[in-house]
């Protein structure tokens, strides 16, 4: 009986949480949404629509000009922006439309989203340091994968390696700890300790120097640490928040720049793998998945700034084309282009579901 209560407690428990994750991420995307409706109005642009959640519409109220829609799946939301008359609706004035107005409003308009993501994730990491930052103490790494033709994979290192230290300096003394903060800006020879099957070795990496911070080529993960609180004044949160914001920023900007240089997807998460993991933060606590929920806004945000035509770096290429050339280009073709992308997206995201599925299920 007693473990027959304990399953029901864990499936109510684990329900909770995961609807916690839809709405987190429900509310990223509304929050963006929200970006690009608050720039419109600002420059007297219509928004017909806003919802909060996508789907049936369970409560519906028209504000000023705009109906406020509540949607029933917790999943993101959308903002209806009035570019050209519709067929059987009364013409609004001009200056209503997205298309009436100059370049730069467009630009602020396109770029709301983006701006509105990285404001997010700033004030939680804020909100959470001022709280008490989680600093992590690692002890050991264990290489997940060895990038082709890189320092780490010239020196033999493999995946499964297990790395505790380099140049007999222990991880265990770096506060909020990254591989990167042990490496030379020049290039010199580095002393890793490493363990594998079990047995211990010292291997020697050639680290070249980087114009950036320098690299050896491997994708790892914790494998012991330990985390406590640092306590932060005002002032200290707020440096901190930027600090990691940008790092953030960085960090993703580069890792979707090593996507396309090495042609590869095979370290890239899909939609189910970024659910497991919000639901393993959520698990370890409330604090966990506010972070990685500001880590995933960042993500959002760098994703809708790249020039493709169904995210806002697409919009924003049109109407810089549009800007530079005094016309505005064909329907059909920011259709095509807008159709074509869609269905790339979601093409990627079929494979990269797979490929989760079978991470989870058979590593």
């Amino acid at each position: 009986m007693i473990d027959l209560l304990n399953t029901f407690y864990n499936l109510i428990h684990n329900g909770l949480l995961l609807g916690v994750v839809f709405i987190g991420f429900g509310l990223l995307i509304t929050i963006h949404e929200f970006g690009h409706f608050l720039f419109a109005k600002l420059f007297g642009i219509a928004t017909p629509t806003f919802s909060i959640g996508m789907g049936p519409v369970i409560f519906q109220k028209k504000i000023f000009d705009t109906n406020l829609c509540l949607s029933l799946l917790p999943i993101g939301g959308y903002v209806e922006i009035a570019t050209k008359p519709e067929p059987d609706a009364p013409a609004l004035p001009y200056g209503s439309y997205f298309n009436d107005k100059p370049y730069w409003q467009k630009l602020f308009v396109m770029l709301g989203g983006i701006t509105f993501n990285v404001i997010t994730s700033f004030l939680i990491y804020f909100a959470v340091f001022a709280h008490g930052k989680p600093t992590m103490l690692v002890e050991s790494i264990v290489i997940n994968e060895v990038i082709k033709n890189t320092p780490a994979d010239k020196a033999k290192l493999l995946k499964g390696d297990i790395i505790t230290a380099i140049d007999n300096q222990k991880f265990s003394s770096i506060k909020n700890f990254s591989l990167n903060k042990l490496l030379p800006p020049t290039e010199k020879k580095i002393i890793a300790d490493v363990t594998r099957n079990n047995k211990h070795k010292r291997i020697t990496i050639n680290v070249p120097a980087a114009n950036n911070a320098p690299r050896i080529g491997i994708q790892y993960s914790p494998l012991a640490f330990s985390i406590s609180e640092q306590k932060m004044s005002f002032v200290e949160a707020i440096k901190s928040a930027s600090q990691t914001t940008k790092e953030t920023m960085l960090g993703t900007a580069f890792a979707i720049k090593s996507m396309f240089t090495q042609r590869s997807l095979k370290n890239a998460g899909g939609p189910v793998m970024i659910f497991s993991e919000s639901f393993k933060m959520a698990q370890q606590g409330f604090k966990s998945l506010l972070l990685f929920l500001s880590f995933i806004s960042i993500n959002l945000a760098v994703l809708n700034f790249l020039p493709l035509g169904a995210l806002d770096g697409g919009q924003i290429l049109f109407v810089t084309i549009e800007w530079i050339i005094r016309r505005e280009l064909p329907d059909t073709f920011k259709i095509a282009i807008n159709l074509g992308s869609f269905a790339l997206f979601i093409s990627l995201a079929l494979y990269l579901t797979f490929f989760d599925l079978l991470r989870i299920f058979f590593t």
